[in-house]
């Protein structure tokens, strides 16, 4: 070989290594990480028959978020998946999930999701621009509109994200939704197919699911014939336990699944490590709060404290002194609760289980005492004929004897283990005519009911419950001291 030759080979080898070293720098990705703060479940505070506030661990999730989307080798992504609110917490009921949202705003996430939860406190307080701006994919209303966010799209670094949130229509069927248009859920397969969007080979779409396992087989079929990655992050809720591992993404060709859990005690941490050929790599982390600072948490809460000490304290009933000090048993009569319940819901008759609660350590009755000494539950109202009313009052007289019934509005006579007559408003019980009749859902889970033909028939949860009715209508409630409290001597402060 002539030197000439020589220097020409070695030129051309010097070019291919600078193009193989080129390519191979524009290929190289940096490591993405998606933070997922959010599924709070209502879980922000705490009170007791003292009204006294206690803040939960959560608090402290804005300055773990901080902490790791500050760091320098990773892209990152911040996710709010919803699930922040429930009907069961105090606060974040008398707030409609306000103080919840506004926590998780100081995380500035790029995209927020919403839950079957989340809309059930929408729904009692309005729909604000901001709420509009959650995400849910698979919604529309009856002509065909859409309320919220279908989807969002982010341009990370070099990637392209897109975000969806799934809802199970079956979990929206007894939700109030009827103040936003007859709004529904559809199917998840159909609205992904709907949007028709351009998926490119590089894409990476997150789906956070509030779906059962049979929908989520259903939507990751479809999502598997559309081009990129795609991850579905099952959210578990109080309701529904996670389908999936909490700690180890589990993989089926382009589909990764996950389930995120106890959102109020752990940040969600997913490492996507991209390569040049083949899957990327993905890892999950479960970031403890009890393992952080709460410098910013203590700040935020004191910032938030008069707002919910306000809200607990307003009076609602002062009991004479006289009367508290005759018995050691303080708390609401059983009957009353069906009495307020029929008033609040202007039903014809109100029958229920009576709810458990704790006993009162004060005269004065405040809104904090209503929350922190009852559970909260959902008001169910329908119409039945007087037949059918006849039968669901010979199911829950028949079994009260060790689960007391109350009842409102009707006068029932029982003789040799059955109802030998049953009177509305002072009239006998017509079986062609239709009555409006209210309880709990406590009540409706009684096994006994489910045996009913038209069980079905008894829903019609509208917004209402407990915490509400008596909050809402204890000061104009007609009841004596010696009605409403329940003078029974078996137990105490």
């Amino acid at each position: 070989m002539t030197e000439h030759k020589i220097v020409i080979s070695t030129a051309a080898i010097l070019m291919l290594f600078v193009f193989f070293a080129v390519t191979c720098h524009a290929e190289v990705f940096r490591p993405l990480q998606i933070l997922l703060p959010g599924n709070l479940g209502g879980n922000l505070a705490s009170i007791d028959r003292d009204l006294k506030i206690e803040p939960d661990i959560c608090w402290r999730i804005t300055e773990q978020l901080t902490s790791f989307r500050k760091l320098k080798d990773k892209d990152s992504l911040v996710i709010a998946p919803g699930n922040d609110s429930s009907i069961y917490s105090p606060f974040n009921y008398l707030f409609r999930g306000e103080i919840e949202r506004e926590l998780i705003a100081h995380c500035n996430p790029d995209a927020r999701g919403l839950s079957p939860g989340d809309l059930e406190m929408f729904a009692d307080s309005g729909l604000s621009r901001e709420i509009r701006q959650h995400v849910w994919t698979n919604h529309e209303t009856f002509v065909g509109q859409t309320i919220f966010t279908p989807f969002t799209r982010h341009q990370t670094g070099s990637q392209r994200i897109w975000y969806f949130n799934f809802i199970s229509p079956e979990y929206c069927r007894n939700l109030p939704l009827n103040n936003w248009g007859n709004l529904a859920g559809e199917s998840p397969k159909r609205s992904i197919n709907r949007l028709a969007l351009d998926f490119t080979d590089s894409d990476i779409s997150i789906s956070t699911v509030y779906l059962g396992r049979h929908e989520i087989e259903q939507l990751a079929a479809v999502m598997q014939t559309i081009p990129g990655w795609h991850l579905i992050i099952q959210v578990a809720t109080a309701n529904t336990p996670a389908l999936f591992s909490t700690s180890l993404p589990q993989q089926k060709d382009n589909l990764w699944f996950l389930s995120i859990a106890d959102g109020h005690r752990y940040l969600p941490q997913i490492n996507i490590f991209r390569r040049n050929n083949g899957w990327p790599r993905l890892t999950l982390r479960r970031l403890a709060f009890s393992k952080i600072g709460n410098h910013s948490a203590d700040e935020l809460f004191r910032q938030a404290k008069p707002r919910l000490k306000d809200a607990t304290v307003t009076p609602l009933r002062v009991i004479r002194p006289s009367f508290q000090a005759s018995t050691s048993a303080f708390r609401f009569a059983g009957r009353q609760h069906a009495r307020l319940i029929k008033q609040a819901c202007n039903s014809d008759v109100a029958f229920l289980r009576v709810p458990p609660a704790q006993y009162f350590v004060d005269n004065v009755i405040c809104t904090g005492h209503i929350l922190s000494t009852m559970d909260n539950d959902r008001i169910h109202s329908f119409r039945l004929s007087g037949k059918e009313l006849f039968e669901l009052a010979s199911v829950l007289v028949k079994n009260s004897g060790t689960e007391p019934t109350v009842i409102d509005g009707c006068e029932i006579t029982w003789f040799a283990g059955r109802i030998s007559s049953l009177k509305i408003a002072g009239q006998p019980c017509r079986a062609d005519k239709h009555y409006l009749v209210s309880t709990t859902e406590l009540t409706l889970s009684d096994p006994a009911l489910h045996k009913l033909a038209f069980f079905d028939k008894l829903r019609g949860y509208e917004g209402m419950t407990l915490w509400k009715s008596w909050v809402e209508k204890l000061k104009s409630f007609q009841a004596t001291d010696e009605q409403l409290i329940d003078q029974t001597n078996s137990g105490g402060k």
